[in-house]
């Protein structure tokens, strides 16, 4: 959806709006073949795929409970702040912009002259940036992959279990709408145990912005113990 200007823009309780980098404003201008990347996206979406952006406009508030969100946190970004956010939320949001085919309705996409703009679910976001403050939001942890083995230490199965070291650590959620068990006692230098199919790259490895390391993201309730 086009529109003028972002200024009295309003959002609806639990969103964010956010403006992507001048990367996705070039596909929307045909300077990069949005034809040839929505192929490639098929395959590997998470190679091409917005991860990060500045956000624009917050919410008045975020509701927790049935028909809102699955978990009640306090509202820990600003106007201004860098984000980095789940990119396959971002490429529904897209839609149509990336594929033409795009069968919803749904309008979670603005363009106001070259910047292009997406309405994200405050549960989609992982980690802002505040000038030199890194901020963990909804209760995931940032880390790096440990090389030792897990069977070195406990009876279990390398293959879906590692080992992470944290790098950032931000604020457990306050509730989760169902029963669920979360670590709290987590500081950034431990090492945790997780599975290893839980935790996920915040970006692509081609282009990083938020370290020159491959960082992975996961809540503290997929953390099973710690060293």
């Amino acid at each position: 959806m086009k529109i003028d200007s972002i200024e009295n823009i309003r959002i609806s309780e639990n969103n964010v709006l956010i403006k992507l980098p001048d990367t996705y404003r070039m596909m929307l201008n045909n300077e990069i073949d949005i034809r040839g990347i929505s192929i490639i996206t098929k395959f590997e979406p998470s190679y091409y795929a917005p991860r990060y952006g500045t956000v624009v406009v917050v919410p008045n508030r975020l509701r927790f409970g049935v028909g809102g969100m699955s978990w009640k946190t306090d509202m820990e970004v600003r106007v201004g702040d860098t984000v980095w956010f789940n990119y396959l939320v971002c490429l529904m949001a897209l839609g149509r912009l990336l594929n033409p085919v795009y069968r919803s309705d749904e309008t979670r996409y603005y363009t106001c002259g070259e910047d292009i703009y997406v309405l994200l679910p405050y549960e989609s976001l992982i980690v802002a940036k505040r000038e030199n403050q890194i901020i963990c939001l909804n209760s995931y942890v940032i880390g790096k992959q440990v090389t030792k083995k897990v069977s070195d230490v406990l009876k279990v199965n390398d293959e879906k279990t590692g080992w992470v070291e944290l790098l950032h650590v931000g604020n457990p959620v306050c509730e989760y709408l169902t029963e669920t068990v979360e670590i709290e006692d987590v500081e950034v230098g431990d090492t945790v145990l997780i599975n290893k199919r839980l935790a996920e790259k915040l970006e692509n490895g081609m282009t990083n912005h938020f370290s020159k390391d491959d960082a992975l993201f996961f809540q503290r309730r997929q953390i099973y113990g710690k060293i």
